[in-house]
């Protein structure tokens, strides 16, 4: 029990929220619609980072042997 206080003491408010909503298990079907879900959205964000990382590094998809994508 100890352990599971110092775990809940470590999550944010969003994660004790995901806690408390999953805290029955739920079907497999549910289970994996929630987790890939959850993958599109890391992956959109991560897209979109990524893609702004690019422009400021002044990157060109199309031509990955400009000067900058050299250098960079």
């Amino acid at each position: 029990m100890k352990e599971n206080r110092i775990i809940f003491n470590s999550l944010n408010e969003q994660q004790l929220m995901m806690v408390r909503l999953l805290k029955k298990p739920l079907h497999e079907d549910d289970f994996i619609q929630i987790r890939r879900l959850a993958v599109k959205l890391v992956t959109a964000r991560l897209d979109a980072a990524m893609g702004a990382w690019e422009m400021k590094q002044k990157m060109d998809e199309r031509d990955p042997t400009s000067a900058s994508a050299i250098s960079g």
